[in-house]
Parts: structure tokens; sequence; C-alpha cells
């Protein structure tokens, strides 16, 4: 028996409780399928990751963003592998920053440290990141 929606109980509506449970719960299925399958490096706001990088796999790329698209700019590829639990650390990731954070990355690199713990702080613009060394 199909149910007609009329204009009346068309407009926004209280969902019930188990409603809300399945609406949430496959937000947070698609929020973790996108976060952890993606060939992407991508943080949450507070996150914290641990990723071994591959020094030789560095480069600088000209990337263009969908709000700017006339408007290409630099920034630099690190290909990475997920070392934080629950992740599949053997598949490569690529991870694409700005010259703030590819500045501070390198260091550590350069010093000869590849794996190295990320803590993301902040959304958009005020975006930063704790960068340490994984000391054994």
């Amino acid at each position: 028996m199909e149910q007609k929606i009329s204009p009346s109980n068309s407009r926004k509506q209280v969902l019930s409780e188990g409603a809300q449970r399945k609406v949430a719960e496959i937000t947070a299925q698609l929020e973790n399928e996108a976060h952890t399958n993606s060939k992407f490096i991508k943080f949450k706001d507070d996150e914290r990751k641990l990723l071994h990088f591959i020094p030789e796999k560095t480069s600088p790329a000209m990337v263009t963003y969908p709000n700017s698209p006339d408007k290409p700019m630099q920034r630099y590829k690190f290909y990475v592998y997920d070392l934080t639990a629950n992740t599949n650390s053997e598949e490569e990731k690529e991870w694409t920053v700005g010259s703030t954070v590819a500045k501070q990355l390198l260091r550590w690199i350069g010093k000869g440290y590849i794996v190295l713990s990320i803590t993301r702080h902040g959304i958009d613009l005020k975006t930063v990141y704790d960068i340490e060394p994984q000391l054994d």
C-alpha cells in the first residue's frame, strides 16, 4: 500500500527515535567509509594520526580547487602509510598540504624522522597541525 504525501505532511517533521538512530547510524557509516577508504589522508578536527612518510615520493604540485578554478595553487604532495589503529597501513595514501605544513614536515623528514604523529586543530583557514616525531 503506497502512502500518499500531501502538502500538509511534506513539511519538516520530528523524526521518531528509531528514524533518528537510523539516520545517525548511516551518516556515521558513510563518514567512516569516506574517511578510511579514500586514497587521500583526511583529518577531522582534533584528530591524531601516525603517518609513515615515503620521502622519495614527495613532490610539489599545482592544485586547483572547486571554489577558485582559475587560480591554481602551489601545494606539496606527501605519500604515506597510515599507521593509526584500525586502518590499512599497507595502502599508500596521499596528503597534499600548503607550504607552511610542508616546511614543518620536511624539517622532521630531513632529520631522518619518517614516522610522525600529527594532530589537526581547527578547520578551514584556521587549521594548524601539531607535528612530532615518533620516538622509539
